[in-house]
């Protein structure tokens, strides 16, 4: 056992060292935010029949039904709890997911502030999420932190416009007699796929995209009207339709059988639902399935209308219903890509599933770049090997993985058991906490 702890010590800040000074990037998926919004991607509870919501969502793009169910769905799992703010309702999932974000940015922080003189104290983060714990991490700890610069890509004060052209900034500091200048830390956020945070403003006969800790669409939906909100209102009826549809002749609208129904299980059976909902047969004038399957058909329909208007970017191919969201959009994509350009560039990788084509193709020719070093915490062996899969050949990706406490691991590290890759482990590397093996 000393002898595996001495070779720890000695490889103590390696990794650090090997990001000193360099052009700082993360790019941070749907497993940051998996406390308090459900994400398939990281499901380790067994459930392997679970399809892809992606998947889906590409076979069946041209089907207005099944489109507007999977949205449904996808809203209900990863969009409707995403707007988090200073007055938002915590539970215990909540909390922990912000304390991680603020210890993510305290140590990113800490890093910049250890930067020297020869390159700017930068960091970049670039996520696919559409939560905003990042800009309430970002308030809550700035009174900590007055010499920091957190920067979303926003300018004003009552408007506040979203903009690519908002990021390119360095940040200095001098004193009230202007007697010095010294850059202090910015942390540019990058929404790669949009923000519940962001709404559609028309100015002067202008199309701009504006940030707010408010969002009407949002609250179209979600927002109880006569002690139910529309959104509650769907979910009930395709739940007892469902009901139905496994208990035929069933009658039973109790709130227990309504909470019995989970999104996973509507996935598993999604395809059985969507037939049932496209049948056009009618047993009989007065039959209460077709009456209720008319009623989801059509609240479905009224639904989806008002969900395109958010301004996030769905998992399929056609990825766009508003021309300025889709401006930003390619914006935001080319940034990520000129700054894995640049030499000696960094990108840690956390919580992404490597789903997205997209991402995975940029990556690809920026991992052409011989400077460029990515570093990946994957959450199991699974996903490592996943990520193996898509980078063969590509020798500048590493893996950030701690080995779990196992009183039965033996001198020579065979067998060596590791913990799924969680905020902690991310932590751990960034405060020097860890450390990782370059043959991983």
């Amino acid at each position: 056992m000393e002898r595996g702890k001495c070779e720890m010590e000695k490889l103590n800040k390696n990794f650090l060292d090997s990001i000193d000074g360099k052009n700082l990037n993360f790019l941070i998926g749907a497993g940051a935010s998996s406390s308090s919004l459900k994400t398939i991607s990281h499901n380790d509870n067994g459930a392997k029949n679970i399809p892809s919501i992606e998947d889906l969502f590409n076979k069946y793009e041209n089907d207005r039904i099944a489109a507007a169910l999977l949205k449904f769905i996808f809203f209900s799992m990863s969009v409707k709890n995403g707007l988090i703010t200073a007055h938002s309702k915590r539970d215990k999932g909540v909390k922990e997911n912000l304390k991680n974000y603020k210890v993510f940015i305290k140590n990113v922080i800490t890093l910049l502030n250890s930067t020297g003189f020869e390159r700017p104290k930068r960091a970049n983060i670039f996520t696919t999420n559409y939560d905003t714990f990042f800009e309430l991490a970002f308030d809550q700890i700035a009174h900590m932190h007055p010499l920091a610069y957190f920067n979303d890509g926003s300018r004003g004060f009552f408007t506040r416009e979203v903009s690519y052209e908002n990021y390119f900034f360095n940040i200095s500091h001098s004193g009230s007699m202007d007697t010095y200048r010294r850059e202090i830390p910015s942390i540019n956020l990058y929404k790669m796929h949009g923000s519940l945070s962001w709404n559609k403003k028309t100015i002067d006969k202008d199309d701009i995209i504006i940030s707010s800790n408010t969002n009407p669409v949002l609250d179209s939906l979600t927002k109880a009207k006569d002690n139910e909100s529309f959104y509650e209102k769907v979910y009930k009826e395709i739940n007892i339709f469902y009901i139905n549809l496994k208990n035929p002749g069933s009658s039973n609208e109790s709130e227990e059988a309504f909470k019995k129904v989970t999104e996973e299980e509507l996935l598993i059976n999604f395809e059985r639902l969507l037939n049932n909902l496209k049948k056009t047969e009618i047993k009989s004038a007065t039959d209460s399935n077709t009456s209720l399957k008319k009623k989801v058909r059509e609240d479905l329909r009224k639904f989806k209308e008002i969900y395109d208007a958010l301004l996030v970017v769905n998992p399929t191919k056609t990825k766009f219903k508003e021309t300025v969201f889709e401006e930003q959009y390619y914006q935001l994509f080319r940034a990520f890509e000129e700054e894995l350009q640049k030499p000696n560039s960094v990108l840690i990788v956390f919580g992404f599933s490597f789903k997205d084509k997209h991402i995975n193709d940029i990556l690809k020719r920026c991992l052409t770049n011989p400077t460029l070093q990515v570093f990946v915490v994957p959450y199991s062996q699974k996903d490592e090997l996943n990520v193996k899969e898509i980078f063969t050949g590509y020798g500048n990706v590493s893996f950030l993985k701690e080995e779990s406490e196992s009183k039965d691991k033996d001198l020579a590290n065979e067998n060596i058991e590791y913990k799924n890759g969680d905020f902690d482990v991310l932590n751990d590397f960034l405060s020097g906490k860890n450390d990782f093996n370059e043959h991983n």
